[in-house]
């Protein structure tokens, strides 16, 4: 096993076990700088929808591919892309077809688009039911607790970002929160800022 694999095993293994309990977040190797929420994201940007997947194709005139996306429903910015619009986004992960995703945009005048995050419908529920940005930690933490261990990956991942990043850099309470939670979020591809590490390592 490589010394990444080793490394990965190991924080796994203190996971499950409840040993990274009251943990000062910014002392984790593998947990990276605080990463923006969703709602965070959202407060920052013109536009969010949740889009669908269609293809991969070479623009004609850049000559660079670009992923072609199907807006699904628009949760900020409907002035600017109505649903059912066609919008181009620079690849990003391995997608499969009729996938969706959430998308962010700034600018309204001339939108560029982020990074496509995989998600389901539930979390546009989930983007839209979150506290404002400006509402106590307390409050905030209160509805994302609920989220720790949700079945889409994307809200499970953004809930654990909030919980590490925004409350004082402490962990969850030991008994709170299962073993598979802690296994899911480890595996899950946005919690690894290291460039190429793979699940199978």
């Amino acid at each position: 096993m490589s010394v990444t694999g080793r490394s990965y095993v190991a924080l796994l293994t203190l996971f499950a076990s409840g040993l990274l309990v009251d943990v000062d977040a910014t002392a984790c190797p593998f947990c990276g700088g605080p990463q923006l929420t969703l709602k965070e994201r959202s407060a920052e940007s013109d536009v969010v929808v949740l889009a669908r997947y269609l293809r991969t194709e070479i623009d004609s005139q850049e000559e660079d591919e670009q992923d072609v996306f199907r807006v699904e429903q628009v949760l900020k910015g409907s002035d600017h892309v109505p649903p059912r619009t066609l919008v181009h986004v620079e690849p990003g992960e391995s997608l499969t077809v009729n996938q969706t995703c959430l998308l962010f945009a700034v600018n309204s005048i001339d939108l560029r688009w982020g990074d496509p995050i995989p998600a389901s419908t539930a979390a546009c529920d989930y983007l839209l039911g979150a506290p404002d940005i400006k509402a106590s930690i307390k409050t905030r933490l209160k509805y994302y607790v609920q989220f720790l261990e949700h079945r889409d990956e994307a809200i499970t991942v953004d809930a654990f970002d909030f919980q590490v990043h925004r409350t004082s850099g402490k962990t969850i309470t030991r008994g709170i929160i299962s073993p598979m939670f802690y296994r899911r979020v480890v595996f899950a591809k946005r919690f690894w800022p290291v460039s190429g590490f793979q699940k199978n390592s």
